[in-house]
Formats: C-alpha cells, sequence, structure tokens
C-alpha cells in the first residue's frame, strides 16, 4: 500500500511538472484527472497534492487553486533527467565550430551561439594569461532574453538579475567553487546574490593545456531542462575538442 502511494504520489508529481514547464501555469486536481494516464478521482488528487504540498514539493503561488512544482521538485525532477540520459548516452547536437584567428572572437562566439539556441542568457569564462598570471575572463551573451520570460515580469527580481551580472569578479569566484562537469543549480543552490530566482546550468571544458573553462546559461527555473542541458554539456564537449584539437590554450 505504501509502495503504491509513493508511486501515485511521482505519478502526479511528474505531470504537474511536466505541465508547468510548457505552460508556466499553476496546475489543478480537475486538470490533471483529465489526463488518461492518472486513474484517479479529482478528491484523490487534491489529497495526494496536499501531502506533495508538505514535503515541500509543491508551493501555491498568490491565492490561485492550483499547485507549482517547487526548487526542490525541480531539482529531483533534474537528476533523475540525467540519471536517464547518462544511461542512454543520448547528449547530441551540432559540433560545427568556425575556426578563429582571435581567442576571444571564438568565446564570444561560442557563447552567442548558446544563448540562441537555448533562449537563454549564456555565459562563458576563460582562462587567459595576464603579467604571467593566469586569470579568467567573462562574456554574456543575450541578456535581452531575460527580458522575455514571464517568471521576470517583477522589475526589482530583473534589477536583481542584471546587478549580479554586472559584478564579474563575484560570478568568477562563485563558478569556481563549483565541481567539475555539468551542474544544474536551481534557486539558491547557485550562491550568487541576485540569482535567487534563476536556474543557472553549466558544464567545465577545457583547453590543450588541461586549464578548465565555463560554459553555461542563466535562465528562470521554469526552462526546457532536457534541451538547455543538451546543448550546455554538447557544447561544453565541442568546445573542449575544438580547442585540443588546434592546440588553442583558452
Amino acid at each position: 500500500m505504501k509502495e503504491r502511494n509513493i508511486l501515485r504520489q511521482d505519478s502526479i508529481l511528474d505531470q504537474i511538472i511536466g505541465i508547468y514547464l510548457i505552460t508556466g501555469e499553476p496546475v489543478g486536481s480537475r486538470i490533471l484527472a483529465k489526463k488518461q494516464t492518472v486513474a484517479l478521482s479529482p478528491a484523490s488528487i487534491r489529497n495526494i497534492m496536499s501531502d506533495l504540498e508538505d514535503q515541500g514539493l509543491l508551493c501555491q503561488p498568490h491565492t490561485s487553486a492550483g499547485r507549482i512544482p517547487s526548487a526542490s521538485a525541480l531539482k529531483q525532477y533534474v537528476s533523475r533527467l540525467l540519471e536517464k540520459r547518462q544511461e542512454q548516452n543520448k547528449f547530441s547536437g551540432s559540433s560545427f565550430v568556425p575556426s578563429f584567428d582571435d581567442r576571444e572572437d571564438l568565446m564570444e562566439y561560442v557563447s552567442y551561439l548558446l544563448g540562441n539556441r537555448t533562449r537563454q542568457t549564456s555565459f562563458i569564462a576563460f582562462p587567459q594569461l595576464q603579467r604571467k598570471r593566469q586569470e579568467k575572463k567573462l562574456f554574456y551573451s543575450c541578456q535581452s532574453h531575460i527580458l522575455n520570460h514571464p517568471e521576470f515580469s517583477n522589475l526589482e527580481i530583473v534589477r536583481k538579475i542584471f546587478m549580479a551580472l554586472d559584478d564579474r569578479e563575484e560570478f568568477l569566484q562563485k563558478i569556481e567553487k563549483w565541481s567539475w562537469g555539468l551542474n544544474v543549480y536551481i534557486g539558491s543552490e547557485n550562491l550568487i546574490e541576485g540569482l535567487e530566482e534563476c536556474s543557472v546550468i553549466s558544464s567545465t571544458y577545457e583547453n590543450s593545456e588541461g586549464a578548465k573553462g565555463y560554459l553555461g546559461v542563466i535562465g528562470p527555473q521554469r526552462m526546457d531542462y532536457e534541451n538547455v542541458i543538451n546543448e550546455v554539456k554538447f557544447g561544453a564537449e565541442t568546445l573542449s575538442r575544438t580547442l585540443n584539437k588546434e592546440g588553442k590554450n583558452v
């Protein structure tokens, strides 16, 4: 009985997340009851949703009768998505990167391409030798995409996001603490003040000398995680191959 209840909760939560990521709207019990995959009454679904809310996996925005997934629920969803994709080895995309003589032109191109393919604000941090010291330089692209998301209609939230992006030194200090490989930070997990309402997806890449850089995107917590993770992961892998092939220490 307990296992069946857990399976029902997982099924309801997955469907709420799926609907919310597409529509951006709170999801109610009647919508779920109309879906053929849920053989439960609206009353039973409401009870399950109440349990999920008690567990911190759903929350109620304003006075809406529906619920939306919390940051914790989205994190669980992304974890399951990554496990599935790693098992299937499903990261893929277009690997063509033009040849550039100037390293900054290459970095700007890659960042711009990632931002446009994901419709999010993109960034790239790369090592650069300055006065015999290795420092990191940071590029942003497609910052205007922030204004296209309804989640960022509040001007105060937008102001905080742009202030966070403007503080490049703080941004670089924080990402240096992120783990090697692919990282998905939802909400305050990213530890960057001003980006608490955002999700940040990044991946590391290496130049021919083994120095580490970061490639990623910043957007709302409601995003197409499957597509964005694919673009970020494959973009970083492609950039690593390009740099090692050409022997560029970028």
